[in-house]
């Protein structure tokens, strides 16, 4: 999957997808569900164009539905049964199987549809023909105009969720690229420091940092789980309070958090960031980070406050790029129920992390 922004309505390209990613799983109840909806949606527009030429028969009504909603379902099961079949061709290739599949359901349907249910005796046979004909014909032209349109809704939705997914890999490695050089200049120094005083201590930083950075430079998921997200965390404290000695401590309380819960990738680590560089190290006292956590049964609170320099200390004026860049994560994957609050005071500043639980990747 490329990671650039993709443009929804950019057809280049189109090949590189996998079926997977393109097609619709027809075997899903969740897929049939919206096959019997639509099926549903066009007899209604066949019924109520068909009334405009003739009488208002209810029964036409169930007539349409039923054979609308016998030729979607068929085709959804035909192509449940190929989809082993269609994931290994290309793209392309598929969705022309795909159509020839739907058209040949459409037309058997049509057909038997003709033979079993319609009455022309009363025609002639060049009348009968020419109805036939026509009849078969309507069914084609809308079989290939609902297949495109429903072809066209589930491409689009696929370019949604692909431009999504690269759009929130691009804000995590903003946050990477923002954490990795400033980051890494202040820990090699804190190291450099360590060799001549306390080498053994300079080895298991050395060990701490490769292991921070291979956790963010590996990162393949926009979801980790909560364990995952707090053990980064950690990491990245025992290196700033190597560097901040006795200015800095921290409490955390997380124990009754479920470490199964999945949250978006580098969701704590940007807080903390600016929790040391805004709230502890302008502070000539330093300071204490508290993170605490509460489990509200369907959600999880995190709470991470740190003191506010005094009047006169000097203060590092930021940006709020880390939390704009958090709370925009938090709504894409989680929407309304996801949140950031800030809370300011003039001795604290608490940040509040509220994240609907989120168990399996999607």
């Amino acid at each position: 999957m490329s990671q650039e922004t993709l443009d929804v309505t950019d057809l280049e390209g189109f090949d590189n997808l996998s079926v997977e990613e393109v097609f619709p799983n027809f075997c899903s109840i969740h897929s049939f569900f919206l096959v019997v909806m639509f099926a549903q949606l066009v007899a209604v527009v066949v019924f109520f164009a068909r009334i405009t030429t003739g009488p208002w028969q209810l029964s036409a009504l169930f007539n349409i539905s039923l054979f609308c909603q016998f030729v979607c379902l068929s085709s959804a099961i035909c192509l449940c049964l190929l989809r082993q079949l269609l994931a290994s061709l290309k793209v392309s290739v598929a969705i022309f199987l795909a159509y020839a599949v739907i058209l040949f359901v459409a037309l058997f349907s049509a057909e038997m549809s003709y033979r079993l249910f319609i009455d022309f005796a009363y025609l002639s046979d060049v009348e009968r023909g020419s109805r036939h004909r026509d009849f078969l014909l309507s069914v084609i032209a809308l079989s290939l105009i609902c297949s495109a349109l429903s072809w066209r809704y589930w491409y689009l939705s696929t370019l949604r969720k692909l431009q999504f997914h690269s759009e929130t890999y691009a804000r995590v490695q903003a946050l990477q690229a923002r954490i990795r050089p400033h980051f890494l200049f202040n820990s090699m120094n804190t190291i450099a420091n360590l060799t001549r005083t306390d080498p053994e201590l300079a080895e298991r930083t050395v060990e701490d940092l490769a292991e921070l950075f291979r956790a963010t430079l590996t990162l393949q998921s926009p979801l980790v789980t909560l364990h995952e997200e707090l053990d980064l965390a950690r990491r990245y404290l025992n290196i700033e309070q190597l560097r901040l000695g006795k200015r800095l401590s921290l409490i955390m309380d997380v124990d009754e958090l479920p470490m199964e819960a999945l949250i978006p990738a580098l969701t704590v680590q940007p807080l903390l960031e600016n929790a040391v560089h805004h709230g502890v190290e302008p502070a000539p006292e330093g300071g204490t980070i508290r993170i605490i956590g509460k489990d509200l049964g369907d959600s999880l609170t995190l709470v991470i406050s740190n003191p506010t320099p005094k009047a006169g200390a000097k203060q590092k004026h930021g940006n709020q790029i880390a939390q704009n860049n958090v709370r925009q994560r938090l709504k894409a994957f989680f929407g309304n129920k996801g949140k950031l609050d800030v809370m300011a005071g003039d001795e604290m500043y608490v940040l509040s992390l509220n994240i609907p639980y989120k168990r399996h990747a999607t």
